[in-house]
């Protein structure tokens, strides 16, 4: 297991390291089930806010550890 921790002051600077993430995910070798985003309170109108797509429990592809 790897981690990567980071502290943000606002939910616009975290938007934007997630979509980085999620952009390299390919060459990270990450699934999106591997990715976890942990805030003090709801952000319901960023993509961290509202959870994983039901899409992403799909299997990981070849090569990515689940």
């Amino acid at each position: 297991m790897k981690a990567a921790y980071a502290l943000y002051t606002e939910p616009g600077s975290a938007q934007r390291a997630l979509d980085s993430l999620r952009a390299a995910s390919a060459q990270l070798r990450l699934t999106p089930r591997q990715i976890t985003v942990i805030t003090a309170q709801p952000f319901d109108a960023y993509d961290f806010g509202r959870g994983v797509e039901e899409g992403d429990h799909k299997p990981p592809a070849s090569g990515c550890q689940p």
